[in-house]
C-alpha cells in the first residue's frame, strides 16, 4: 500500500535529477510570492479543494500543500499541479470531530530555494450527524470489540451526510470518490495516520532527498529534523528562504468537480491503528473478506436481462438480516432477508422468508462482486453487486 506508484518512481526520479544540478547552473531567486484565500469552513465527510497563485521569477519547480487535524500530530502532504500560475489540489475528507484542519503551502523554485507560506486554518462545521459520531466515542478510544457497531455507524452517518449536504456543499468541496487520493509523509509510514480524515488514500513515503518540508520552520518539532533537514539540504542543494511573499489581494480561483459514489474510507485496522486503506474501503478481494465486511447497501442488476427488466437494492445489516427492494418490469417489492457469507467456501446466500432464495460462489471485490449460483427454484441465478 506504501509502495510508490510507478508514475511518481518516474516524477521522483525526474525531480531528484533536476534537485541534484549544482547551485551555481542555476539562477538566483527574488523570491517566491503565493496568493491564497482560505475556505471559510468545510463539511465533514467530503473533500476540500484547494487553489493558489504562485509566482516565481525564476520559475516553480514544486508545490505541495502540507495538512493535518486536531486529530494527528503529524503533517502530511499532497502535490499541487499546475494550470498556469494557479496550482490546485484535494485534501482527503474530514471527518466528524476532526474539528479544524490545519494546512501551509511549501514551494521550491528553480534555484533550489525551499519557500513557505502561512499557516491557514479551516473550521469543522458543526452538524446534526456529530452528536450521534460522539456517543460511540473517539476513533482511538474504540474497543475492539465495538469495531463492528462503529463501522456500521459509520455508514450511516456518511450516507446521512451525503443526503444532506451534497446538493448544498461549498465551491471548495467535492463529494469523496472511487479515486483513491495519493498522500505522501516525510516522518515514516508509521506517523502517517491521518488522524481527522475517513477517506480512501494511498500513503508514499517519500525518500530522504525530496522531504523539503524539513528546510521549512514551523513544520516539524526542531528534535526530529535535525538530521532530515542536513541531510535533505546536503543532497539537494536546496535553500531554506523563509516565509514566502504574498501576491496582492491574495485571491485563488475557486473551482468544483462534483464527484461521483461516496465510498468508504479508512478500515477496521485504520480505526484503531494506522492509515491502512483496506477493510471499509471494500477494495478487499472476497476471498480475504468474512461477512462483516458486507455489511451495507448494495445495487443489483442481472447480467442476464436489462435494468428495465430487473433491478434491486440490497441492504445487509449485522447479524445476518436485511432488506431488499427489487424492480421487476417497472412492479416493485420490498421485503425483509435473511444473509450469510461461507469465508472458507465464499459462498453468499440470502433468502427471503416467504419468498425466493439465492446461493453461490463470489468473485471481486467486497465493493463490487458477482454472485453465480442458483434461486431456491433451481434455475440459475447472477447478480452483479456494487456497494453505494
Amino acid at each position: 500500500m506504501r509502495r510508490l506508484h510507478p508514475a511518481s518512481r518516474v516524477l521522483a526520479a525526474l525531480l531528484a535529477a533536476q534537485l541534484a544540478l549544482p547551485a551555481g547552473l542555476l539562477h538566483a531567486s527574488s523570491g517566491t510570492k503565493i496568493g491564497h484565500d482560505c475556505p471559510k469552513s468545510y463539511i465533514p465527510g467530503f473533500r476540500i479543494n484547494l487553489e493558489a497563485k504562485i509566482e516565481d521569477p525564476e520559475g516553480v519547480l514544486l508545490a505541495r500543500c502540507y495538512f493535518r487535524s486536531r486529530k494527528n500530530p503529524a503533517f502530511v502532504f499532497v502535490d499541487l499541479a499546475a494550470a498556469e500560475k494557479i496550482w490546485k489540489t484535494t485534501l482527503p475528507a474530514p471527518w466528524l470531530g476532526s474539528e479544524e484542519v490545519e494546512y501551509l503551502f511549501v514551494v521550491v523554485n528553480r534555484s533550489k530555494k525551499v519557500f513557505r507560506s502561512e499557516s491557514f486554518r479551516i473550521q469543522e462545521k458543526k452538524t446534526p450527524q456529530l452528536k450521534k459520531w460522539k456517543e460511540v466515542g473517539e476513533v482511538r478510544e474504540v474497543r475492539l470489540d465495538r469495531l463492528q457497531e462503529f463501522a456500521e455507524l459509520y455508514v450511516l452517518l456518511r450516507n446521512e451526510l451525503q443526503s444532506a449536504w451534497r446538493n448544498k456543499l461549498p465551491d471548495w468541496q467535492e463529494s469523496i470518490s472511487d479515486a483513491a487520493l495519493d498522500v505522501s509523509t516525510e516522518q515514516g509510514a508509521a506517523t502517517a495516520e491521518l488522524g481527522g480524515f475517513w477517506d480512501t488514500v494511498v500513503v508514499h513515503e517519500v525518500p530522504a532527498h525530496l522531504a523539503f518540508g524539513q528546510l521549512v520552520e514551523g513544520l516539524y518539532p526542531a528534535s526530529q529534523v535535525a538530521g532530515g533537514a542536513a541531510a535533505t539540504a546536503a543532497t539537494t542543494g536546496a535553500t531554506a528562504v523563509g516565509t514566502a511573499g504574498t501576491i496582492g489581494g491574495g485571491s485563488s480561483w475557486i473551482w468544483w468537480t462534483l464527484g461521483t459514489a461516496a465510498v468508504i474510507g479508512g478500515g477496521a485496522a485504520a480505526v484503531v491503528s494506522s492509515g491502512v486503506v483496506d477493510d471499509l474501503t471494500g477494495n478487499k478481494d472476497v476471498r480475504d473478506a468474512t461477512a462483516g465486511d458486507f455489511v451495507g447497501t448494495y445495487d443489483a442488476l442481472d447480467p442476464g436481462r436489462p435494468a428495465s427488466s430487473y433491478q434491486a437494492v440490497f441492504v445487509f445489516n449485522s447479524g445476518g438480516t436485511g432488506q431488499v427492494t427489487e424492480t421487476i418490469s417497472g412492479a416493485t417489492f420490498s421485503n425483509s432477508l435473511n444473509w450469510s457469507f461461507n469465508d472458507s467456501t465464499d459462498t453468499f446466500a440470502f433468502s427471503v422468508p416467504g419468498g425466493g432464495s439465492a446461493s453461490g460462489h463470489i468473485t471481486g471485490k467486497v465493493k463490487d462482486f458477482t454472485l453465480t449460483g442458483v434461486y431456491s427454484g433451481g434455475s440459475p441465478a447472477t447478480l452483479r453487486m456494487t456497494r453505494r
